[in-house]
C-alpha cells in the first residue's frame, strides 16, 4: 500500500555547534494517514531510500529527501508471524500481550535477510523479504533475551544492527534495575543462536539510553541515544563503539561520544531511528523521532554529514605499539677534500709516538692543529739549540752528551741532560 506524505523544512537551530556533525537539513513528515507514525528504527539503501518500522506493526519505505527533494510518498507493509498474521492491532498497545512493537531493525550486508526485535514479548524474528512471514531464532534466544533485558517489558532490544553477515549486535534498552551501571549487549549467530555477552555503560533510567546502531564497515558501529525530561526537555548522543572493541572481546565496552545535542536545541524530540550510509570520504546519517502517536510530538527526519576521519581516528581501547623505524640506508663515500681545506673529522687517537733526528721522543695528533703548531715549535728549538751545541763544542772532549726535551701539556719545553 501506498500513503501520501507531507514534508515541510525542519531547522535544528540557528547557528549551535554540531561538530563534527554538520546539519544537511531537516524534514518535518506527516501524514493522513493513520497508520503513520511511531517510526522506532531506520536503514538507508543505496538508492536514497530509507526502511523503518514502527511500534504499531508496519514496514515504512520512502526517500531519504538527500536530493533535496521532499519525501512525498511511503510504501506500507503489514509485519507478520510465522503464519503470516499481520501483528497490527493484537493485544493492548500498552500492556504485555502486545506482539506489534517493533523496535530495532538489521538488515544482512547484501540485502537479505532482516531482523526485527521487538519488546514486551522479547524476541528477534527473521524476515527474507519486507511484507513478508517472519521466521523465529528460536525460543532459546527468545528465553536469553528476556533475562538480559529484565528491568521490564518495555526495555527490551531497542537496538539491532547486523554486525556481520553472520552475527547481530543486540543492545537492552536499560539495566536489569536502577542499581545496574551497565546493561546487556550481545553478538547473537543468526544460524546457531550462540551468544556472546557484553556490557555497555548504562547511568540509570533517567540517563541517555541507546535507541539505535548503524553499522560503518572498517570503524565501528554508530550508537544512538537519548533521553527525556519533564520540563527539561530531549537529550540526544551519537557515539562510535570503534570495531577493535568488539572483534578482540572487549567485555565491558567503551564508546567514545562524537556529539551531544542538549536540551537548549529546542527542536529536537524523541529521536529514535538511525542510519548511515558511506558516500566516499563521508558518512551521510539520517535521523528518524517517534512522535508517539502523540499531537504534542512530530515525526522529524535529520539529515547530517561525518567525515569519516573525524571517528576513524578515535582513539583506540588500547593503542598499539609503534613498529621499529626502518634501517637508514648506507652513506655514500664522502668525495676526497681539496688539499687546502681538510675535511673536519671528528678526534682520532693519537698515532704513535714518533722518533725525531735528535733521539727527542714527541707525541704528535695528527687531527689537532695545536699538535701541529706545537711540533713546529719544537723542531725550531731542537734546532737552535744544536746549532749552539755544536759552537761550544771542545774538540778535545770525546765525551758525548745527549739532550732530551721533553714538551708539557702547555707548549712549554723542559731540557735534561
Amino acid at each position: 500500500m501506498q500513503i501520501t506524505l507531507t514534508a515541510t523544512p525542519a531547522p535544528l537551530c540557528s547557528g549551535c555547534d554540531t561538530s563534527p556533525l554538520t546539519f544537511v537539513r531537516g524534514w518535518h513528515i506527516t501524514s493522513t494517514s493513520a497508520e503513520f507514525g511511531g517510526l522506532s528504527s531506520l536503514h538507508a539503501t543505496r538508492v536514497r531510500r530509507l526502511l523503518a518500522i514502527s511500534d504499531s506493526g508496519y514496514w515504512f519505505e520512502f526517500g531519504d529527501g538527500s536530493d533535496g527533494v521532499a519525501p512525498a510518498f511511503a510504501s506500507i507493509f503489514e509485519l507478520r508471524d510465522e503464519a503470516g498474521i499481520s501483528l497490527v492491532g493484537t493485544g493492548d498497545r500498552g500492556g504485555d500481550d502486545y506482539m506489534a512493537d517493533a523496535e530495532g531493525l538489521a538488515v544482512h550486508p547484501t540485502g537479505a535477510p532482516l531482523w526485527v526485535s521487538f519488546e514486551r514479548q522479547h524476541r528477534i524474528w527473521e524476515y527474507d523479504v519486507v511484507g513478508g512471514n517472519a521466521t523465529a531464532l528460536g525460543v532459546e534466544v527468545d528465553n536469553a533475551l528476556a533475562a538480559a533485558c529484565a528491568h521490564d517489558s518495555n526495555s527490551g532490544i531497542e537496538s539491532l544492527v547486523a554486525w556481520n553477515a553472520t552475527h547481530l549486535l543486540a543492545m537492552c534498552e536499560a539495566g536489569e534495575d536502577e542499581a545496574a551501571t551497565t546493561l546487556a549487549a550481545m553478538l547473537l549467530h543468526t544460524e546457531t543462536g550462540a551468544i556472546t555477552n557484553f556490557r555497555y555503560p548504562y547511568a540509570g533510567f533517567s540517563s541517555p539510553l541507546p535507541v539505535d546502531l548503524a553499522r560503518v564497515d572498517g570503524v565501528g558501529v554508530l550508537v544512538l541515544e537519548r533521553t527525556y525530561e519533564a520540563g527539561v526537555g530531549n537529550t540526544i548522543r551519537l557515539l562510535l563503539l570503534p570495531e577493535a572493541q568488539l572483534d578482540d572481546g572487549t567485555e565491558t565496552l567503551a564508546p567514545h561520544l562524537i556529539h551531544e545535542f542538549t536540551p537548549d536545541v529546542e527542536t529536537l524530540d524523541n529521536f529514535e531511528g538511525l542510519a548511515a550510509r558511506v558516500e566516499g570520504e563521508t558518512i551521510r546519517l539520517f535521523m528518524v523521532s517517534d512522535d508517539n502517536f502523540n499531537v504534542n510530538q512530530k515525526t522529524l527526519l535529520y539529515e547530517f554529514e561525518l567525515p569519516v576521519a573525524a571517528i576513524a581516528l578515535a582513539p583506540p581501547s588500547a593503542p598499539p605499539s609503534a613498529p621499529p623505524p626502518p634501517p637508514s640506508p648506507p652513506s655514500p663515500p664522502s668525495a676526497p677534500s681539496p688539499p687546502s681545506a681538510p675535511p673536519s673529522v671528528p678526534p682520532s687517537p693519537s698515532p704513535p709516538p714518533v722518533a725525531l733526528e735528535t733521539g727527542a721522543i714527541v707525541g704528535i695528533s695528527v687531527g689537532s692543529v695545536v699538535a701541529a703548531l706545537l711540533c713546529l715549535a719544537l723542531l725550531m728549538r731542537v734546532a737552535r739549540d744544536h746549532k749552539i751545541a755544536k759552537a761550544k763544542k771542545d774538540p778535545r772532549k770525546k765525551k758525548k752528551q745527549t739532550k732530551v726535551v721533553e714538551v708539557t701539556a702547555l707548549g712549554k719545553t723542559d731540557e735534561k741532560v
